[in-house]
């Protein structure tokens, strides 16, 4: 209301200094102080974003080191796992045939009705087919699940991989948002600084021709 402006340090929030000049000279102070505070507050958040950033970086890297980890072991036990196939594999056909065999017995028994001797033999052969069957189903069942466990962890990996890239793109942006209002508030409190000095320069004119006239 006094055509005066109030310089004040954003920091400390306490008034460094009052000038007096006419209703422009406020408006273009006041507004170069809306600016440098603006600045403040943008370089504040940016930073803050960053440090955000930053710790879910943190947390990512141990996860991507927990799927390598991962990748790494299951890799290292899948051969030993897909080489028990072939042997359980090879382990049914051969308890197949033996069932099959006892079955031609039989089949070439009088009125095709086997004796206590070949009913023991069937059921001994097929025993060994389910047993087999399982064992084989088992090893197969290892190999799947390992190989799961391999694609799962590749997945893990190139999502972490892919989130590290938007962080990665995220700093660089925040960083750059930074960088740019720096710029724009020091360009600010140049221009106030300067124009304080105007306005001093121009009061002690005003005082110097006051004292001329009297």
């Amino acid at each position: 209301a006094d055509g005066s402006v109030r310089v004040w340090d954003v920091a400390s929030l306490k008034q460094l200094a009052e000038l007096r000049g006419n209703v422009a000279t406020t408006k273009q102070a006041a507004a170069l102080e809306w600016i440098i505070a603006a600045q403040t507050l943008d370089q504040n958040f940016q930073r803050s974003e960053v440090a955000r950033i930053e710790t879910q970086n943190k947390a990512l890297d141990e996860l991507l080191k927990k799927a390598n980890d991962a990748i790494a072991a299951m890799k290292k036990v899948l051969p030993e796992k897909q080489k028990a196939v072939q042997p359980a594999t090879d382990s049914k056909t051969a308890a197949q045939k033996a069932v099959d065999e006892v079955h031609a017995k039989i089949a070439k028994a009088p009125d095709g009705k086997p004796d206590a001797a070949l009913t023991n033999q069937l059921k001994e052969a097929q025993d060994k087919l389910i047993t087999a069957a399982m064992t084989e189903r088992s090893a197969l069942a290892a190999v799947s699940a390992a190989e799961s466990n391999v694609r799962d962890a590749d997945a893990d990996v190139k999502r972490i991989t892919e989130s590290k890239d938007k962080n990665a793109k995220a700093i660089a942006d925040a960083n750059a948002a930074m960088e740019q209002a720096k710029k724009t508030q020091d360009k600010a409190t140049a221009d106030l600084v300067a124009l304080r000095q105007s306005l001093a320069k121009d009061r002690k004119s005003t005082r110097l021709n006051s004292s001329h006239r009297t």
